[in-house]
């Protein structure tokens, strides 16, 4: 007769532990896989106001961040552990990082140390009592993140406390197993799995043709201002043409917007009457736009001097218009799009 299989012992963790996963549960070692999905260590492509209050809510604690790590820009990474201790606690946290494998050696990854944003090597943790949960309120900061040759990156997060050592250097496993043991009975390492965006890629893409009339004086400048609603603060727009009938070329890049219904301007001039496509483009980054915003693209030529806007002024046509960098001007509309956002 087969003998019944040998129940699992289990015990709880009593100091800082991160989680492997969202629904292993929390604090028992071992814990249940997957073991390299550590919701704990939370990845943003912008610095995040206020860490300890926004990362330590309900909301927050059962929810699972996405992890993209984008190419050649700049990456905040954050971690933050629960109190296990019977007391309060502070401790230390380490970030490294390695392109992924199907193994996971720490000899792969245990020289590619992160950085926090300010001075030194650590992030510190403290928790006031039993079940707290501790927020490095100092993000570890990643410049520049190469391209990882298969496109992911995977994340390492150790602290350490006076009642419980790093984990390594002491036990440093060779094998995939040995790496998901050490993790699984270990709770003060967390491993995360990210996804490498290679490129800044745009939310959208918008064209629209811009026709510069006989009417509108050679050799005048255009001022073609692109102008966010409320939900857009935060994101970026630029702005682009091939048509080479302009002096400078339009060639706005990527800027962001950080303030509503403030133009984002560029200046140049047309060398005769022509027809223009107009390349306008949408990253959404950190803002969150709904159905009620938009981004309008505004075209206006600019009289040279005020004898010349007289007339378009007592017609109330001229608009005194500023630009980004503060530069004021009349202008006299040419026309304009209205780009509203869509579920």
């Amino acid at each position: 007769m087969m003998a019944a299989p040998t129940a699992l012992r289990t015990s709880t963790w009593t100091d800082f532990a991160m989680r492997p996963n969202l629904s292993s549960p929390e604090g028992i070692i071992p814990s249940s896989g997957p073991v390299c999905d550590c919701p704990d260590i939370i990845v943003s492509a912008d610095p995040i106001d206020h860490p300890h209050q926004t990362l330590s809510t309900p909301e927050s604690w059962h929810s699972q961040n996405a992890g993209t790590v984008y190419e050649g820009r700049p990456t905040y990474i954050y971690v933050r552990a629960k109190n296990f201790y019977d007391g309060s606690e502070t401790g230390d946290v380490s970030l490294y990082y390695a392109p992924a494998e199907l193994i996971q050696w720490p000899s792969q990854w245990k020289q590619n140390r992160l950085r926090p944003q300010e001075a030194g090597d650590t992030v510190a943790l403290r928790a006031h009592k039993r079940g707290g949960i501790a927020v490095g309120d100092n993000p570890f900061y990643w410049e520049a993140p190469p391209p990882s040759p298969n496109g992911h990156y995977c994340l390492f997060a150790l602290v350490n406390t006076a009642h419980t050592k790093n984990p390594l250097p002491d036990n440093v496993p060779t094998s995939y197993k040995g790496m998901a043991d050490l993790v699984s009975n270990y709770l003060n390492i967390g491993w995360k799995n990210t996804a490498e965006v290679e490129s800044d890629v745009p939310t959208w893409t918008r064209q629209s043709g811009l026709t510069v009339p006989d009417t509108c004086p050679l050799n005048q400048r255009l001022m073609l201002s692109i102008i966010g609603s409320s939900g857009t603060v935060g994101g970026a727009v630029a702005l682009s043409s091939s048509d080479t009938q302009f002096e400078p070329l339009i060639d706005l890049p990527e800027t962001t917007i950080v303030d509503a219904n403030r133009p984002i301007s560029f200046l140049t001039q047309p060398k005769r009457p022509t027809h223009a496509t107009l390349n306008l483009t949408f990253w959404q980054h950190s803002s969150n736009p709904g159905l009620q915003d938009s981004i309008q693209l505004v075209a206006s030529w600019i009289p040279p001097d005020h004898e010349s806007a007289a007339p378009y002024v007592d017609k109330g046509i001229a608009q005194r218009t500023a630009t980004i960098d503060g530069d004021v001007f009349w202008t006299v509309p040419l026309g304009a799009m209205n780009y509203m956002f869509r579920r």
